[in-house]
């Protein structure tokens, strides 16, 4: 059970609920384990060309769709989450 759970953590295996999906892509990202989901993306170091690479890589590596725009007017990290979509 523990091995299993370390591997959603990690991204392995099960799919992974969005806020932790986020707050793992925005660790690597800023390369900090201290993101919290009540982190705003711009006060804890994010640019606009990191909001592009948070979109890219909850795409690619999540299977998770989030427009741009949500970044930029999400408040927190909690709030990019709930505007992730599941990819197709």
């Amino acid at each position: 059970m523990a091995d299993q759970a370390s591997r959603v953590e990690s991204g392995q295996g099960a799919r992974m609920a969005p806020l932790s999906a986020v707050l793992l892509e925005c660790r690597a990202i800023f390369g900090t384990d201290e993101v919290l989901p009540t982190s705003n993306f711009f006060e804890i170091g994010g640019s606009s060309l990191d909001a592009v690479e948070l979109v890219g890589r909850l795409s690619e590596n999540r299977n998770l769709v989030v427009g741009l725009e949500a970044v930029f007017s999400a408040s927190t990290l909690e709030s990019i989450a709930a505007a992730c979509k599941e990819g197709s």
